[in-house]
């Protein structure tokens, strides 16, 4: 199943990414009041990071694939759905 609505509420949410492929995190989020997206790198073993608040040259525009976690802080006062 693809493009799957979930309801978000303000703060931090965790969700399964639905979309494309290799879509962006920037693109992922961008329509949402979220200042930061996080993904877990099993390589790495760390979490990578992306944050609206930083210039371009600093952000790290990581790509998401089907399935994957991705967790976001939601701003705002109001639930929504994404």
């Amino acid at each position: 199943m693809r493009d799957l609505a979930v309801g978000l509420r303000p703060g931090f949410n965790l969700v399964p990414w639905t979309g494309s492929d290799g879509a962006r995190v920037s693109e992922a989020v961008g329509s949402l009041p979220a200042d930061r997206a996080y993904r877990w790198d099993p390589v790495g073993q760390a979490f990578v990071i992306w944050s609206s608040p930083l210039p371009a040259g600093l952000q790290v525009d990581f790509t998401l694939e089907y399935g994957e976690g991705l967790g976001f802080e939601l701003g705002g006062n109001s639930a929504m759905v994404g």
